[in-house]
């Protein structure tokens, strides 16, 4: 199947098959095409990411935060109530 786009888009670029004809028989590659030579006809501009400029008198240095050492209740397990060991 792929195949047998490849060879109508082959043929399409070619000159050998026109628009009209690739989109009787392969309608997804038509659209694929002409969204392709649309955007290539308006050639966007690429976008650049614009940088942010730092604020001025506004920077401080932050100290890092000492963190406290937390405590931890361990938990006893002990055999549920009502119900014989297995150790005898």
């Amino acid at each position: 199947m792929i195949r047998q786009r490849q060879a109508w888009l082959d043929e399409y670029e070619k000159g050998l098959v026109t628009l009209e004809g690739l989109r009787e028989y392969a309608p997804l590659v038509a659209a694929a095409v002409e969204k392709r030579d649309q955007s290539a006809q308006r050639e966007p501009t690429p976008r650049v990411p614009k940088a942010r400029a730092p604020k001025a008198g506004k920077a401080k240095a932050r100290a890092p935060k000492a963190s406290k050492p937390k405590a931890r209740a361990s938990k006893a397990r002990s055999p549920k109530a009502g119900k014989p060991s297995k150790r005898a």
